[in-house]
This record gives structure tokens, sequence and C-alpha cells, in this order.
């Protein structure tokens, strides 16, 4: 098991873990979501290429558009 900061919360996950599979788990929707990790936006078509570390810190952002 691993530790990583998901949106300011400690959890734990197995390894190997894909950032896809970390979406798809917890509800958000790859397509309409903004991924930061570590401090760098990860772009949608690489989501279930990253694998999740220890320590990793992650920010998903839901993007709002309004008028």
């Amino acid at each position: 098991m691993a530790k990583i900061i998901a949106n300011g919360n400690e959890i734990e996950i197995r390894q190997p873990y894909r950032l896809s599979d970390w979406l798809q788990q917890t509800g958000w929707k790859p397509t309409q979501v903004v991924v930061e990790l570590n401090g760098e936006v990860i772009p949608r078509s690489q989501f279930s290429n990253v694998e999740l570390c220890e320590g990793d810190r992650l920010e998903v952002i839901l993007p709002v558009a309004g008028g």
C-alpha cells in the first residue's frame, strides 16, 4: 500500500495504481476534470499511462463555465 494526498486528504492505494483507475473508482469523470499531479497538469490523454506513487499529491478540479 502507498499513501497519497488527493485534494488535501491522505488516502491509501494499492500499487501499481493508474490515475485513470483512481478517477473511475472515486467517481470523477475523466472528460470533465483537470488533474494536477505534484504541481503539473496531466493531459487527459495520459491519465491511463500515469501510475500513482507513494507521496504523490493530486488536485482534481472540476471546471465550471458561466456567464
